[in-house]
């Protein structure tokens, strides 16, 4: 229904435009004479303007929903200087071609259409283009923002629900390490700390927003070691580089571990020596460059499906940074996932 609509509003708009142009510039002159003491007045029209008029109108037509189109790229993340330089030139492109045709054997002999006329005409539909398409991507861009305040409430109800299941768990948590007699048995007091800290990340750490990135890297830390509880003691070798002194810049939390837990599930196989690295680059105040890379087991793939994880990173990525994180994926002998995020939040510590 909204598509018919606009359909056909854009249809009126262009014969209503049309007819008043051609009406209202055409007149070459009035003609009065007087018939039995009546005056009548007779308007002469130029047709050669009124075709010059209609070939401004085509080509205005092109340019307004090309110069649309242009707009509409930013949805995808497009770079806006490239949409600016790209409308001027659609602009630029379709006057030229007017002038072109005004210098045509066919033309030249005729009345000339005013230069002020065919671009005041071509301007007014640039800008009315330029307009509706800003337009339209404001009306995206707040159905996307309700749809997130919509999304976020629920997800917020849904925590409030489920409030009392995390708080209890992490409680018994507790009272399980305090049980436990570290000097017998330290590989389960540990396992049990680790978990214990992990819960308590998710649960109280992460709820006031971004966190420093020294605390994501811990929580892969300890996240790693319990993955590592599931294979005998040299089947998994995790390796964790942390390069440069930037540790306290603002992450979103949990934007890594996907990737980590993805090389566990897909790169670690029982029975099989494994290598995972993971690798933090903080050599500079406002760039976090992260790289993981696992080997890969065919009898995995099939097993556990292709990482649809890895897909929802990617869209996680795309509304937390847009166009401030470049995400590569290589995968040959080994499945390497290469991120950088501009995080421009830094409260860096040397």
């Amino acid at each position: 229904m909204r598509k018919w609509y606009e359909g056909s509003a854009n249809i009126l708009f262009w014969l209503l435009t049309g007819w008043l142009l051609t009406n209202s510039f055409s007149v070459q002159f009035h003609e009065v004479e007087m018939i039995d003491g009546v005056e009548t007045v007779k308007i002469v029209r130029n047709f050669d303007i009124v075709a010059r008029l209609l070939i401004v109108i085509c080509i205005s037509l092109i340019m307004f929903y090309s110069n649309i189109w242009n707009i509409m790229r930013l949805k995808v993340g497009a770079s806006k200087i490239k949409v600016i330089i790209i409308s001027i030139v659609i602009f630029v492109i379709g006057y030229g071609f007017f002038r072109i045709i005004e210098i045509l054997p066919v033309f030249t002999q005729k009345i000339p259409l005013p230069l002020s006329l065919s671009s005041g005409t071509m301007t007014f539909y640039y800008a009315i283009s330029t307009t509706y398409g800003i337009g339209i991507l404001w009306q995206h861009s707040e159905n996307i923002r309700q749809k997130l305040d919509l999304e976020k409430k629920q997800a917020e109800l849904s925590l409030l629900r489920s409030q009392l299941h995390p708080h209890f768990l992490f409680n018994t948590l507790n009272n399980l390490l305090a049980m436990v007699d570290q000097q017998e048995n330290p590989t389960l007091a540990g396992a049990l700390t680790r978990l214990s800290g992990l819960l308590r990340y998710v649960v109280y750490d992460t709820a006031a927003g971004k966190v420093p990135i020294s605390r994501e890297i811990e929580f892969i830390r300890n996240f790693s070691e319990l993955q590592k509880l599931r294979f005998e003691k040299d089947e998994v070798c995790f390796e964790l580089n942390i390069k440069g002194d930037f540790t306290e810049q603002l992450a979103e939390p949990g934007i890594f571990i996907p990737f980590v837990e993805n090389a566990f599930k897909y790169g670690a196989e029982a029975e099989k020596v494994s290598h995972i690295m993971v690798s933090f680059d903080l050599t500079q105040s406002t760039v976090i460059r992260f790289e993981c890379e696992n080997p890969i087991h065919p009898a995995l793939q099939k097993l556990n499906g292709n990482g649809s994880g890895i897909e929802s990173s990617r869209e996680r990525l795309k509304l937390v940074y847009p166009q401030k994180h470049k995400l590569k994926i290589t995968k040959n002998e080994s499945f390497k996932v290469e991120l950088e995020i501009e995080t421009h939040e830094s409260n860096s510590s040397r």
